[in-house]
């Protein structure tokens, strides 16, 4: 019924425990494909510990790299199912069981994918687990898709093995660091996308991990990705107004944008983007507002605006005029975050 594609590469430290949260999953009927990427530590080692007959494991002589072995993945799994899992983090045994319930229950969607709950190894400050949200329904999650902001969490994913085979799609080399990103673009295109409202996978936060260790490089092509998927959207559109969106919606944490964008700018952008949707009639309106709206307030910190703290709250308010419980939700992701760095100013 299923098969789930578990690379590693230099795990030895997280991937016991990884393979153990798949193996007491309440659905059985699996096979767990384990690519040992080229691992110079003990991770081999860790592999054969297993004898579990539902492990598949192929071990590389040289490191490969993500994307290469995810695609041989991709080709071994025979299951009608493929699931995607990290090395690093844990699923809750439910998942799979919940997963292919949904997909059994709506043939009109290709993947599914859930919310996490983040955790470091440390529970420093009391903040060792924290849950994220991310988009139900497949107008939330195209809406998203098209304006970088928070759609299907790689690792929770599960989707349709004849979608892949019979089209030919797999993860491409062109994306590095966001090839992940550009699939769910391209399944989008064969049927619907959901992610079930439950925090299924434990989600493991390191600087070793790709989303950080990569960050910079993966903003990048995530820009060339939101450009090419605007412009296809909207095939007139100027090259001012593409720039605009993206200064918009493609933020880089902790660098300061190196060029200004006003509030006129701002307000001028999203009016355009509501104006050419109202044309096109591409996207729900209210999901495309809630996300405008929220990526405004966004903007209120990562651009300097006179009377900064007053515009942030002017962006707040419309922000949450749209969208309240999650306004309210990221708000105190914003204290909490202001309270983690004041804490680790003062040690």
């Amino acid at each position: 019924m299923l098969s789930v594609i578990l690379p590693a590469f230099n795990a030895q430290k997280t991937l016991a425990r990884a393979i153990n949260s798949l193996l007491v999953q309440t659905f059985s009927d699996f096979e767990l494909i384990v690519i040992n990427d080229g691992s110079t530590d003990g991770t081999r080692n860790i592999i054969e510990q297993f004898t579990d007959s539902r492990i598949k494991a192929i071990h590389l002589t040289k490191n490969v790299g993500l994307i290469d072995a995810l695609n041989l993945g991709l080709t071994m799994a025979k299951g009608r199912y493929i699931a995607r899992m990290d090395a690093d983090d844990i699923s809750l045994p439910e998942r799979f069981a919940e997963q292919i319930a949904f997909l059994d229950a709506h043939p009109d969607y290709i993947a599914c994918g859930t919310s996490i709950i983040n955790f470091t190894e440390t529970s420093e400050h009391g903040l060792r687990e924290s849950y994220m949200r991310y988009p139900t329904s497949d107008e939330e999650i195209r809406v998203a898709l098209h304006f970088f902001e928070r759609n299907i969490c790689h690792p929770t994913v599960m989707f349709r093995s004849s979608a892949i085979k019979e089209q030919g799609i797999c993860y491409r080399k062109e994306y590095p660091h966001a090839e992940d990103y550009r699939l769910w673009i391209e399944l989008s295109k064969l049927g619907k996308l959901h992610n079930l409202p439950k925090g299924l996978v434990k989600y493991y936060r390191h600087q070793e991990q790709i989303s950080a260790k990569y960050y910079p490089e993966q903003i990048a092509i995530s820009k060339r990705i939101v450009r090419d998927l605007i412009r296809e959207t909207w095939p007139a559109i100027s090259d001012d107004l593409i720039n605009a969106i993206l200064k918009l919606c493609v933020h880089q944490q902790g660098v300061y944008p190196s060029s200004h964008f006003t509030l006129k700018e701002l307000d001028r952008t999203i009016t355009a983007i509501l104006l050419m949707n109202r044309q096109s009639r591409h996207f729900d309106v209210l999901h495309l507002k809630r996300i405008l709206y929220f990526k405004r307030f966004r903007c209120s910190f990562y651009y300097f605006y006179h009377f900064n703290y007053l515009t942030k709250l002017r962006c707040f308010m419309r922000f949450f005029s749209v969208e309240p419980k999650r306004a309210g939700e990221d708000l105190i992701m914003q204290a909490r975050v202001f309270y983690i760095n004041r804490i680790n100013k003062w040690s």
